[in-house]
């Protein structure tokens, strides 16, 4: 697998102290990685309230609307004509 260098920015976070899987409170920060220098500096996260939306965003996205259009699907046999494709495919957009 081919590496391109140059910086990364990522986010880093452990569960503690504990052998046991487990949330990770605050052993989290965001880190700057250079791959071609392995050279590593923690950052300041520039907007918080941007990731909180968009890890809001992605729970809705994907734990509800697509569960939700999977569901219109395996229970097509339930809606009369057309509509269990009409809220898949809602669902799905």
């Amino acid at each position: 697998i081919a590496i391109t260098g140059g910086v990364n920015n990522m986010l880093w976070a452990n569960g503690g102290d504990s052998n046991v899987i487990g949330y990770h409170g605050q052993n989290r920060a965001p880190v700057t990685i250079n791959l071609s220098s392995g050279a590593a500096e923690a950052v300041r996260a520039p907007n918080m309230g941007a990731w909180l939306a968009h890890g809001i965003c992605a729970f809705i996205a994907w734990g509800v609307l697509a569960p939700t259009a999977v569901n219109a699907a395996l229970y097509r046999s339930l809606f009369k004509g057309p509509l269990w494709f009409k809220l898949h495919q809602f669902f799905n957009a």
